[in-house]
């Protein structure tokens, strides 16, 4: 069977193959971001998914290939902290998570993310984008709050 192109959209490609909805069970999310550069976030939307993807698939345990989460990210207004001069922009990244692997449920999944905190999430997300030899400082980036059925956490005030 051949996909259209909006299809193709909707699935991730996986070990050379696409999985799309219809075949696995996916979980939806999203993670939330504050940046200090917006500008400078959104010139580096592609590492900021990869890091998300390689994250996730880290607190999610072996079985969760980091191709098999799909990932889309969009900026919203700026807000205002403390000082004047300080702006701090929400970045919001959708979040599917394609259960691909029969050694992955639900129940595991929410175990892996019951053992971590948003303030460890945030670092491990912050240490996976510098690897990818992303400016974090200059960007100012940090995981304010994650909205996954079992994982939510409000964002920080």
């Amino acid at each position: 069977m051949r996909l259209t192109d909006d299809e193709v959209q909707e699935c991730v490609f996986v070990n050379n193959w696409y999985v799309c909805r219809d075949d696995v069970e996916v979980i939806e999310g999203y993670l939330q971001f504050e940046s200090g550069d917006p500008g400078l976030a959104m010139d580096h939307t592609s590492a900021l998914q990869h890091a998300a993807r390689r994250t996730l698939a880290s607190i999610i345990g072996d079985s969760m290939n980091p191709d098999a989460i799909k990932t889309t990210l969009t900026m919203g207004p700026s807000v205002q902290i403390e000082a004047p001069e300080r702006r701090l922009a929400p970045l919001t990244m959708e979040v599917s998570i394609f259960l691909i692997s029969p050694d992955l449920s639900r129940d595991e999944i929410e175990q892996g993310f019951s053992a971590y905190s948003l303030d460890n999430l945030s670092a491990l997300f912050v240490s996976t984008l510098a690897e990818l030899s992303v400016d974090v400082a200059a960007m100012g980036i940090s995981v304010s709050g994650i909205a996954i059925p079992f994982a939510s956490r409000p964002p920080a005030s």
